[in-house]
């Protein structure tokens, strides 16, 4: 929205049950507020209709309605019958009711309309913008795998590392559960938690058998590649700001089964060269795989794999 100062977005996510109540709160008051609403108009009607001068039937029945209804919608049946019986018995009969039909034909439609979209205060959103000191990442940033071991950490980074570890339990936990109740076509059991992000999910597509991008002898099978299309910073991701300062970050993922026997080493012990990698030990057995030097920190070789690593992660594993 033009103008409206950047913040972050929190989405409230109302229990069902607790909607239902919320709701039917709602079209309790707004009932009892139409009542009252027709009651004030009809009097103001009344009063304003009311003069001593001599009237015939229809007026003074048309006046004992006003001053008696109970709400629009009785009003405007009895008026529209009073009509209907004084037709041929009166002068200007339609011409003399059309306004009272009109005035409470208007009201119980706008009524009626009340009470219908009450519940869209439950269910049209459930985004509220939110500026909090309390949202961002930690101040003291645990670096607790530092090279060396001289280091104490201080009782701060101490705390710092125990509430990074319990939040990325709660983050894991709670987002396996997210996946599994909201990345299916029905929901699950945990279907109130699809409505945490401004988005339930953020489809993409995917195209098979897609041309090789290296040369024909080294891919195995067609390329598969994922695009997760252009995702607004705002409208996708909920960050709010002003729509100058919103971003599009567009992902394209390519996965292919390569050929790479010839491009990996045997089992071996690093030579010199290959220990100015810090990571390695002299003591360890490693394959080397050479499918393009890395440049962050700069190596001659892809990455690397160690016996050792090797043989304990036998097992497969799974997400719980």
């Amino acid at each position: 929205m033009p103008g409206r100062e950047p913040s972050d977005r929190l989405t409230l996510t109302v229990p069902d049950e607790w909607g239902a109540i919320i709701v039917s709160f709602f079209t309790i008051v707004i009932s009892t507020a139409t009542v009252h609403l027709w009651g004030i108009l009809a009097f103001l009607t009344h009063q304003i209709r009311a003069d001593r001068s001599p009237h015939d039937g229809l007026y003074h029945q048309q006046q004992i309605i006003l001053r008696n209804s109970r709400d629009s919608w009785w009003a405007l049946w009895q008026i529209s019958k009073m009509s209907w019986y004084w037709k041929g018995h009166s002068d200007r009969v339609i011409r003399r009711t059309s306004p009272l039909v009109i005035l409470c034909g208007v009201l119980s439609a706008g009524f009626l309309a009340a009470s219908l979209f009450s519940s869209r205060l439950i269910s049209s959103s459930d985004e509220v913008l939110i500026r909090s000191p309390q949202c961002g990442w930690m101040e003291d940033y645990p670096l607790m795998m530092k090279i060396g071991s001289a280091w104490i950490p201080t009782q701060r980074q101490l705390d710092a590392s125990n509430a990074l570890a319990i939040s990325a339990r709660y983050s894991y936990r709670r987002s396996a559960t997210y996946v599994r109740s909201c990345y299916v076509d029905q929901p699950g059991s945990y279907s109130s938690l699809c409505g945490t992000f401004i988005k339930q999910k953020i489809d993409s597509t995917t195209r098979t058998n897609q041309p090789c991008p290296f040369p024909s002898d080294v891919c195995a099978a067609g390329t598969h590649v994922l695009d997760s299309g252009h995702i607004n910073s705002d409208l996708d991701l909920g960050l709010s700001s002003h729509p100058e300062d919103r971003i599009s970050i567009r992902r394209v993922s390519s996965a292919v089964p390569l050929r790479i026997e010839k491009y990996v080493t045997d089992w071996m012990k690093p030579s010199e060269e290959l220990l100015a990698n810090p990571d390695l030990t002299a003591n360890e057995t490693y394959k080397f795989y050479y499918l393009g030097p890395k440049i962050t920190p700069p190596l001659p070789y892809t990455w690397w794999l160690a016996k050792s690593a090797h043989v304990a992660a036998t097992q497969a594993y799974g997400l719980l």
